[in-house]
């Protein structure tokens, strides 16, 4: 073995570029976004492989045909809630396990590109073209279970 590291996997669940992914962090599942619109959930099994799992379909774009490009998508901790946003500036947040969208965050004056949830996953912080970073707090059902205390978020990245 020379250590080098190996391709396991190559997926084409999208019909443009992917902008984002993120791992469950319970290890199950696998999210992608993109500039199709879609929010692509893969399960993974054993050996860490995806399979497509269930698909958020993209938001319908107003001025021109086809869907609002995605270019960011985070978990919960406790891996109960994806959220996603894109061009639309608007961070659609989905329960995984109803496969309902239960938020739809707006605050951003142009295209959302990075998010990120607090530790203890009641705090959403997105960042923007805008040049703005916001953070909502999400109530008891749409976030994780609360803890008895909550850790400081500490950083979020905006491209």
């Amino acid at each position: 073995s020379s250590g080098e590291p190996k391709e396991l996997w190559t997926g084409s669940g999208h019909t443009a570029g992917v902008a984002s992914v993120a791992y469950a962090p319970d290890g199950g599942l696998l999210a992608t976004a993109g500039g199709d619109g879609a929010l692509q959930l893969w399960t993974l099994d054993d050996a860490g492989r995806p399979a497509p799992g269930h698909r958020f379909d993209g938001q319908p774009r107003a001025d021109k045909g086809g869907f609002s490009p995605l270019s960011a998508v985070a978990f919960t901790p406790d891996s109960r809630f994806v959220a996603a946003t894109g061009a639309d500036a608007v961070i659609r947040v989905f329960d995984v396990q109803t496969k309902a969208e239960v938020r739809g965050l707006r605050g951003h004056a142009e295209w959302a590109t990075a998010l990120a949830f607090g530790p203890g996953g009641r705090l959403l912080v997105s960042g923007g073209a805008d040049g703005k970073a916001l953070a909502f707090e999400l109530t008891p059902q749409e976030g994780a279970t609360p803890v008895g205390h909550m850790l400081k978020l500490n950083a979020v990245a905006v491209s």
